[in-house]
């Protein structure tokens, strides 16, 4: 997860993917689900005359006619999202207004996969959990967490205040 921030005056963005296909030398690409979603949450609204996103649609499916396709722009209000497959050509155009436009960014993957490209080396940071913590999450986050410790001392703690397990204990905090 991240925050993109394109200040006031910006040019547009190349029109990109966000990673490639897994098995580019196997003709089945263009039929193999999603490894990996892009999700934009935009901190003001996205209008045309401030920017907003392009994107060149069905270019997930690596078919040539379509890569040179005419971009289609989509205008988003503040706190709404958007979710596109990560191979999907896209890119923000030109900010044109006087303000900058934040917008949260973060990537949904499949387990087995792990964005190298943009956030690999040690930019990546992966929380684990104290093993009184494990119950309180949701059992998706358990699996995931292996036991281990929480990079910030305390929160199994605050998390407990949060996620009382008894009615009495709900009274104290």
């Amino acid at each position: 997860m991240s925050v993109l921030m394109a200040l006031p005056g910006c040019p547009a963005q190349t029109l990109h993917r966000d990673g490639s296909s897994l098995y580019p030398e196997l003709p089945i690409k263009a039929l193999l689900p999603a490894y990996a979603l892009t999700v934009m949450i935009p901190l003001i609204d996205v209008v045309k005359d401030g920017g907003t996103i392009a994107f060149r649609l069905g270019t997930h499916r690596y078919i040539e006619d379509l890569e040179q396709s005419v971009p289609v722009s989509a205008t988003l209000a503040r706190g709404s999202f958007i979710v596109w497959n990560f191979e999907v050509i896209h890119g923000g155009e030109a900010n044109r207004r006087d303000q900058p436009r934040p917008m949260l960014y973060m990537t949904l993957c499949r387990p087995f996969w792990t964005d190298m490209k943009n956030f690999g080396g040690t930019s990546r940071v992966r929380l684990a959990v104290d093993g009184d913590v494990i119950p309180l999450l949701n059992r998706r986050f358990a699996r995931a967490a292996d036991g281990g410790t929480w990079a910030h001392t305390g929160l199994g703690a605050v998390l407990h205040k949060i996620n009382p397990s008894s009615p009495e204990e709900e009274s104290t905090t």
